[in-house]
């Protein structure tokens, strides 16, 4: 019976079906070939060593691809191309209203309309944007001002092949009459890519 487990631990450990038959055949005593050949060696699935070593490279091949395949789509999705839309245009674009007449000797009803890329974004390509600028009276100012409108509205439209970091695109108004000081900035359209 010892004998018998050793046997099977020989096997177990890789010994080749040749030498397995001939060690069956010995203890039975059987001359007969075919019956030892229909014999399955024990943790055999049936495939050769070229067949199984296909198999794994194979296996290796086919994953390789499928994880290729998911790491570009995932690369595709973080480095696609960016748009200015009318969502997300505050994160990279400032626009502000500037008084120029704070010097002596300027006019206080000049202001600077300014348009600019804010710093650490990205640049922007193809940059076109409308904007709306309405400046109103004080209510303080409004008995001085008869005859005139409560509030103007002016539209302008900044345009630029590429917007840079420290680039500004201005635009200068001047006002009827300095007592139009209130204003508020609307953005109409505004696109662009990044």
């Amino acid at each position: 019976m010892s004998e018998k487990k050793s046997q099977t631990e020989e096997f177990n450990s890789g010994q080749d079906k040749k030498k397995y038959c001939d060690t069956l055949n010995e203890e039975t005593a059987t001359t007969d070939s075919s019956t030892c050949e229909s014999v399955e060696l024990k943790g055999s699935n049936g495939f050769s060593d070229g067949e199984r070593k296909f198999g794994f490279v194979l296996c290796w091949i086919v994953m390789a691809l499928i994880f290729i395949i998911n790491a570009t789509s995932v690369l595709s999705i973080i480095f696609r191309p960016r748009e200015l839309t009318m969502e997300n245009y505050q994160d990279y674009i400032t626009v502000d209203v500037v008084n120029c007449g704070t010097n002596t000797g300027t006019n206080e009803a000049e202001y600077e309309i300014r348009v600019s890329r804010k710093e650490k974004t990205y640049d922007v390509t193809n940059f076109s944007m409308k904007v709306e600028v309405t400046f109103e009276l004080l209510p303080a100012n409004l008995p001085y001002m008869q005859g005139y409108d409560e509030e103007i509205t002016y539209q302008m439209s900044f345009s630029d092949f590429l917007l840079k970091e420290n680039e500004t695109l201005v635009h200068k108004l001047t006002l009827p009459h300095v007592l139009y000081s209130e204003n508020t900035v609307t953005v109409i359209t505004v696109s662009g890519g990044m």
